[in-house]
């Protein structure tokens, strides 16, 4: 009887490290930097480790850069993220990103205080993979993240920069973006 008692603790003990053991791993995995992957066997984005973002016209976003917010003339701010792909079999997937004006129920004004923003002089996105810069535009042109296999992961730098020199120009502007990634097969 007490060699029966003895195994049914060390069974649980066993059950209760192992357990331990696999939330410690599935936490160090996930390191709780925004990540947006692709699904081409379904063709569709997931948005995980953001949180839920709403609007004043009441919709609700992922929101994926959340440093890249209220910025000014002069402001250069980088945001990591990773972008993932899965579903694709053999092929692979070209990832964009752009800005678009947020959501469907924007004002006149908040339209033309996003093209005020698009058409200012040296506004840039920059990504970067590690040190390496894989692309440089304006806001309206967008950048190419990369071509991605099936479980292929980057992890990106994107930075959004305004120069001082964009200045009075986008002084008070209302003009909120939407980040759009696109996947081209």
């Amino acid at each position: 009887m007490k060699k029966t008692k003895l195994r049914a603790l060390l069974a649980v003990g066993l059950a209760a490290a192992l357990m331990v053991g696999l939330v410690a791993v599935t936490a160090l995995a996930d390191d709780g930097v925004p990540t947006v992957t692709y699904d081409h066997s379904v063709k569709q984005f997931q948005f995980t480790n953001v949180a839920a973002y709403s609007d004043e016209h009441g919709h609700q976003y992922p929101n994926l850069f959340r440093d890249l917010k209220n910025l000014m003339p002069g402001d250069a701010v980088s945001q990591a993220i990773k972008v993932k792909v899965s579903g694709t079999g053999s092929g692979s997937v070209n990832m964009y990103l752009k800005v678009e004006p947020e959501g469907d129920g924007i004002s006149a004004d908040e339209k033309l205080d996003y093209a005020e923003l698009l058409d200012a002089e040296g506004v840039t996105l920059t990504v970067k993979q590690g040190e390496t810069v894989l692309a440089e535009g304006s806001l309206a042109e967008g950048v190419k993240l990369g071509k991605l296999k099936s479980s292929d992961t980057l992890d990106l730098s994107v930075t959004l920069n305004i120069p001082l020199t964009a200045g009075n120009g986008l002084q008070g502007l209302q003009g909120a973006v939407a980040w759009v990634f696109t996947a081209e097969y």
